[in-house]
């Protein structure tokens, strides 16, 4: 008996067609959370373990979201800047 190949992206015989992913239509995309993403950019940045860290307990501890708590510390840094 010969064994069926297999798709290794979906784990179905490769002699079927993967389904098409679900997509949302735009205006049915939230970005997540919050609200659109449209005419947003990102920030980030790599930093250590320890200041990883302490961000996610200052969350938790604070009961906000990481994006609310970047958008608090760079209001702060245009103050200091005033910019």
């Amino acid at each position: 008996m010969a064994r069926a190949k297999l798709n290794l992206r979906s784990s179905t015989p490769a002699s079927e067609p993967a389904p098409e992913p679900i997509r949302k239509k735009p205006e049915e995309h939230t970005g997540g959370k919050g609200g659109s993403r449209e005419g947003t950019k990102l920030i980030g940045g790599h930093f250590s373990r320890a200041t990883w860290a302490k961000f996610r307990q200052l969350g938790i501890d604070q009961d906000k979201t990481s994006q609310a708590l970047l958008a608090e510390a760079l209001e702060d840094l245009f103050a200091k800047y005033r910019a």
